[in-house]
């Protein structure tokens, strides 16, 4: 990881605020190590909740984080140096891929298990708060339905003598310069209207 990747990274954890109007404008990599952050302080706050897995996306990729929370043998230096290490893995892995970024909660670990699916409301709001949590509408099954368009255009213009090609049907508002001032012509919904002076 570069000097400059390892300051802004640094700069993230330690110094960025914590108020969510400072989210929206900053990238989703920016949100992500946040993400992370606030992620880390509620395992800080709930004792009763001892670790959290996320699944990352970003584009056509995937990879799986774990998050622990503090242990009571565990002195403040280890604690900050696993985190931190947690940080730069997320960072390496996600250098240049700084687009389409979406994360899930994958499972979570709290005592007594009855309370799992409480944290993990808390968990997926906190998500959503952030801006990264995965679209499962439309998006899926539109390159599907491209692909499919494509090779059906590709089938037809295989046959001799025939060139196919995608038309625009996307509305577009042209203007003619009119040969008679005297006879303003206005063109509507394709009718001619005739408008003497």
């Amino acid at each position: 990881m570069n000097n400059a990747l390892t300051a802004k990274l640094s700069k993230l954890v330690y110094t960025a605020p914590d108020n969510p109007d400072f989210l929206p404008k900053i990238g989703e990599f920016d949100r992500l190590v946040l993400l992370v952050r606030r992620l880390y302080q509620i395992l800080d706050e709930q004792n009763a909740l001892s670790q959290l897995t996320l699944c990352i996306r970003c584009q056509n990729q995937r990879g799986l984080i774990v998050l622990d929370g503090t242990r009571a043998d565990s002195d403040a230096a280890t604690i900050r140096m696993k985190r931190w290490h947690i940080y730069t893995q997320i960072a390496e892995r996600m250098a240049n891929r700084y687009d389409r970024i979406s994360v899930t909660i994958e499972n979570e670990t709290a005592n007594p298990t009855q309370l799992e699916q409480y944290y993990l409301d808390i968990a997926d709001k906190t998500v959503t708060l952030f801006g990264l949590k995965e679209a499962k509408l439309q998006q899926q099954k539109y390159p599907e339905d491209k692909t499919q368009q494509q090779s059906i255009l590709k089938k037809l213009s295989e046959k001799p003598g025939q060139k196919l090609s995608m038309i625009n049907t996307k509305a577009k508002i042209e203007q003619y310069a009119a040969n008679q001032t005297q006879i303003p012509l206005k063109i509507a919904r394709q009718r001619f209207i005739y408008r003497p002076n």
